[in-house]
């Protein structure tokens, strides 16, 4: 999506769709060969809905501007970023649509691993006050990186998980702040598109290679 131009801007699990009968797919060839041996294989999922989509590069309409995304996936950096105007115009990166795809497996994870720790999560993800939602939510990611750094802190039943998503999150992390350097880069007129799909490719494969990585050490049925 992101290689053809477009911004999803609502990555949510309502917006993942998994197909009954996984079907061909076109193969990345753009990325490196990992991906291009990944996608040879038929493809299992799809993201839908493209009422929020725009084009990356071209922010003319208003809408572009403004916020999207559902809460209890949208990045944390433009959650801050609501929070301190209702009315905040800022640009939308793929780089927040990556840390979405992050708070979808944590709502997996929190709904197919009970535990103490997952039910508090769950609740967490249900505040619709933005404040509120965005301080436990960080709390949470602080958590998994805690668990992440000291694996015999993280209960038991998270512990085939937590590696993984402590790396996303610290990943995510440094997403936040390029992509926030982008922006800045934007408003002082020194960004061009192929900076900007530079550094997000470099993003999409450091992410990718945390999914490959985890995918072969999960059970089949994640």
């Amino acid at each position: 999506i992101f290689s053809e131009g477009y911004l999803q801007r609502d990555v949510s699990i309502g917006n993942v769709m998994i197909l009954k009968r996984p079907e061909p797919r076109k193969v990345v060839t753009n990325l490196d060969s990992k991906v291009a041996m990944e996608t040879q294989k038929p493809c299992q999922g799809m993201l839908i809905d493209a009422d929020h989509v725009i084009r990356w590069w071209n922010r003319g309409p208003v809408r572009s501007e403004r916020r999207s995304g559902t809460i209890p996936y949208m990045s944390l950096r433009l959650l801050k970023k609501w929070i301190f105007s209702e009315s905040a115009v800022f640009p939308h990166s793929a780089l927040d649509d990556l840390e979405s795809f992050i708070w979808i497996i944590v709502h997996i994870l929190a709904v197919r691993v009970p535990t103490v720790e997952t039910a508090r999560w769950l609740e967490n993800l249900g505040i619709q006050d933005k404040e509120s939602h965005r301080v436990t939510r960080k709390g949470m990611a602080g958590d998994i990186i805690d668990w992440y750094e000291d694996i015999a802190t993280c209960p038991r039943p998270l512990q085939p998980f937590a590696p993984f998503l402590g790396k996303l999150l610290l990943l995510s992390n440094v997403g936040a702040k390029a992509a926030t350097h982008m922006e800045n880069m934007g408003t002082r007129g020194q960004l061009t598109k192929e900076h900007v799909y530079e550094r997000c490719r470099d993003f999409y494969l450091k992410y990718l290679a945390i999914f490959f990585e985890a995918s072969e050490a999960l059970p089949d049925t994640w």
